[in-house]
C-alpha cells in the first residue's frame, strides 16, 4: 500500500453512540465521543495495515487491502462529504462544523 493514500472515514452519531467507518478496509470502530471513535478506527486501521503487509496473513495482503464496504456506506460517505464542505462554504472562520459531519480523510502515513 502506498504511503500516501487517503483512506475514506466518516464518523456518525448513532443511538448516543459514536461510529467511525474506514470504507476502504470495510472496518468500523465505536466510542462515548468523536475523537475516542476516531483513534480507535485510526490504531484499528494502522493494525490492520501491519498485519496485512507483516503478519500472518501476509500472503493475502493483496485481498485484504483491497477490501470495500458495501456500497450504501460510500453513498452517505459522499453524501456527508457534499454537506461538510457545502457547510464550510457557508460558514465563517468563527464557527465551528458540526462534528456530527464525516471524518476528514485519514492518511495512511498518519495512521503508520
Amino acid at each position: 500500500m502506498s504511503p500516501g493514500k487517503h483512506l475514506h472515514c466518516y464518523i456518525e452519531k448513532k443511538h448516543g453512540i459514536w461510529q467511525a467507518f474506514c470504507l476502504d478496509f470495510m472496518l468500523a470502530a465505536q466510542g462515548e465521543s468523536f475523537e475516542e471513535s476516531r483513534e480507535k478506527l485510526k490504531s484499528m486501521v494502522k493494525e490492520y495495515i501491519d498485519d496485512a503487509e507483516h503478519g500472518e496473513n501476509q500472503k493475502y495482503a493483496e485481498q485484504l487491502l483491497s477490501r470495500r464496504a458495501p456500497v450504501r456506506y460510500w453513498w452517505k460517505y459522499y453524501l456527508y462529504k457534499a454537506l461538510w464542505y457545502i457547510d464550510k462554504l457557508r460558514n465563517d472562520a468563527n464557527r465551528r462544523i458540526d462534528t456530527n459531519r464525516p471524518l476528514p480523510e485519514i492518511s495512511y502515513a498518519m495512521v503508520r
